[in-house]
């Protein structure tokens, strides 16, 4: 019998004193006793503690509290860190607890018939129960071979000395009936079976089989495999860690399986994938033997981690929906469809963008603004949508913002244009230009001055002509006052009349400076 220790945090309580420790520890077995524990308990909540062990004979054990007695020194030991119930050899036996709290030389006997056993302490009342460990072992069968009747043989080791798990052949059919369940393999739909083990460990090898001649080859059982009979290649893919996978090529249970259309080519899809522009995100298509359960872990067939099949890596920033396409030559390919446009807007909070999509603003947090001129103003209009090849002007907090696509706007697409590169020059040019700058840490949608960049390189261009003036009023028109916020600076201090005539030397009477009313007495 293996020697069995282990840990856990406690607060103990006697009748002469309180202790508190940390771990806990199965101290003796077969191996015999010493002060020095090796395996720990563990616990999720501090308040219940679990070990796990098969036992195939009697041991003497007791429990102790995970400090190490110097130099093996049993008086330390028995007197500091050893738990018992007080008698030497004290039988204990599967479902019957014992209470184990008192710091006394003393021991407990246990005798197992070689199955798997789980030890449970409770904190809180120091009690000790022992249970046997069963569980469901479960894997299906898909009929592609259109059996009548299928039947499960499984077993451990090999002969003479195997052990048969269910009887001898053809094994078990009582679960095996044929079902309603349904699944696709290959593009066509087949009978799904189930077979079901109950007890403490699986079987280590699996057949199935018609009991008429027609079977599986020796299968590897793995607890929620997916088999068939035709044993045709399954596929999955797994990739670096990102987005689009929890794990960093993540073979082991996969849930990432690639759908057949029965013509030798493999697809998979995943939506909602947040990517940043250039991502480089590797992805590979692995083969393996058979579909299974989180707990299998090797990689089958050419599914070699490293050397990536593609890489994702779109040209811009969203919200994608990838496909990954394999062919009936095994070449795999990757796909990227945007959804959602990722929008920025700096710390000043202000920000420009153009577009080459339909998009839908109505459940964002900022406001997109479209603008126009009429010759004595510039007008930006809020607006809930735009259209395909629309530039506009954002207000909001700093951030990243994944606006979703729209089928159709019919919001006018304003005047601003998009540059890939612009800075003002006008010297002989017969216009104005309008744009996001920065003047004294301040943004502003204002007149730009010859040679300033403009942020974004979003622009508006206004032509000089008689009825234009050199500086006009850039004013929201959703806002109560009519009158921006936003000054332009390039003009403080300017009077203008009311029909838009700069005025130098103004006297009494009713201006505008700096887009505001002013009243000169």
């Amino acid at each position: 019998m293996k020697k069995i220790v282990t840990s856990m945090l406690l607060l103990f309580v006697c009748t002469a004193a309180s202790y508190a420790f940390d771990n806990i520890y199965f101290v003796g077995g077969s191996a015999g006793w010493s002060t020095q524990p090796t395996t720990e308990f563990t616990t999720s909540d501090g308040e219940t503690y679990t070990y796990e062990e098969v036992i195939s004979s009697t041991i003497y054990f007791c429990l102790a509290d995970g400090q190490t007695a110097a130099a093996d020194d049993w008086d330390d030991f028995n007197a500091n860190f050893r738990l018992s119930t007080g008698v030497n050899n004290d039988p204990i036996s599967v479902g019957t607890p014992k209470t184990v709290n008192q710091r006394v030389d003393a021991s407990l006997m246990f005798t197992g018939t070689g199955k798997k056993y789980c030890f449970t302490y409770v904190k809180s009342t120091g009690l000790l129960t022992i249970t046997e460990v069963v569980k469901d072992f479960v894997v299906t069968f898909i009929n592609d071979g259109d059996w009548d009747k299928v039947y499960a043989y499984t077993w451990t080791g090999e002969d003479p000395s195997k052990t048969e798990f269910d009887g001898a052949w053809p094994g078990d059919d009582a679960c095996l009936e044929k079902s309603l369940t349904t699944q696709k393999f290959n593009g066509v739909d087949h009978y799904v079976y189930t077979y079901t083990y109950t007890g403490v460990t699986a079987p280590e090898n699996i057949i199935f089989h018609n009991n008429s001649g027609a079977q599986t080859a020796d299968l590897k059982f793995v607890d929620g495999a997916e088999y068939s009979f035709s044993l045709a290649p399954v596929y999955a893919v797994v990739g670096s860690v990102s987005a689009l996978f929890a794990k960093d090529w993540d073979a082991a249970g996969t849930t990432d399986w690639m759908e057949s259309d029965g013509a030798g080519n493999y697809v998979w899809s995943k939506e909602n994938v947040t990517l940043a522009k250039d991502a480089g995100i590797e992805l590979k298509v692995i083969k393996k033997d058979y579909k299974e359960a989180s707990s299998a872990s090797a990689w089958y067939g050419d599914g070699t981690p490293g050397d990536p099949n593609v890489i994702v890596s779109p040209s811009a920033a969203g919200v994608y929906t990838v496909t990954v396409q394999l062919n009936s030559s095994n070449v795999a390919s990757a796909t990227t469809v945007l959804t959602k446009e990722a929008i920025g807007i700096g710390a000043t909070g202000w920000g420009t963008w153009y577009t080459n999509n339909i998009l839908d603003f109505s459940g964002m947090s900022f406001s997109a603004y479209t603008a126009t001129c009429d010759g004595s103003k510039v007008t930006l209009a809020k607006v809930d949508d735009v259209d395909a090849g629309t530039a506009f002007v954002l207000k909001g907090d700093e951030g990243t913002y994944y606006v979703p696509f729209k089928g159709s706007s019919s919001t006018d697409k304003g005047a601003l244009k998009f540059y890939d590169s612009y800075k003002v020059n006008d010297g002989g040019v017969d216009y104005y230009v309008y744009g996001l700058v920065v003047r004294g840490g301040t943004a502003q949608f204002a007149q730009v001055n010859d040679g300033e960049e403009v942020g974004g390189h979003v622009i508006l261009q206004v032509a000089k002509s008689s009825s234009a003036r050199a500086a006009l009023d850039v004013v929201f028109a959703d806002e109560t006052t009519g009158i921006s916020a936003i000054e332009n600076a390039a003009n403080a201090g300017v009077y203008y009349n009311l029909q838009g005539v700069r005025v130098a030397q103004p006297t009494k009477g009713l201006y505008i400076v700096n887009g505001k009313k002013v009243i000169m007495k």
